[in-house]
């Protein structure tokens, strides 16, 4: 279920403003999708207007650290909770790239 839009990324402070469509919180995992982006990370902290927040509501404006460059316009989807690697399918022993999990 999409929950925003990628506005803006910030690569000095590897953060990205994402535009909420949906409420998201801090611990949800999500998967940033775009032409050139395709991840899932969890969200380890999220701020508004500056501040630290738990949680943000639909219209508000957030920003969530990235863990890989992302783009303006990349989609935000919201993920089932789930324990182990953020980057690996469920039991394939694979990450991101098709690189061998240790």
């Amino acid at each position: 279920m999409q929950v925003g839009l990628v506005s803006k990324y910030d690569y000095m402070a590897a953060e990205m403003q994402i535009d909420l469509e949906l409420s998201l919180s801090v611990g949800d995992r999500i998967h940033i999708i775009g032409v050139y982006t395709d991840f899932i990370q969890r969200v380890e902290s999220m701020k508004h207007g500056g501040w630290p927040v738990k949680k943000g509501r639909a219209a508000q404006k957030v920003r969530v650290p990235a863990k890989y460059h992302v783009r303006a316009g990349d989609a935000i989807e919201l993920l089932p909770p789930t324990d182990g690697d953020e980057d690996a399918a469920s039991g394939s022993g694979l990450g991101l790239w098709g690189n061998r999990l240790k």
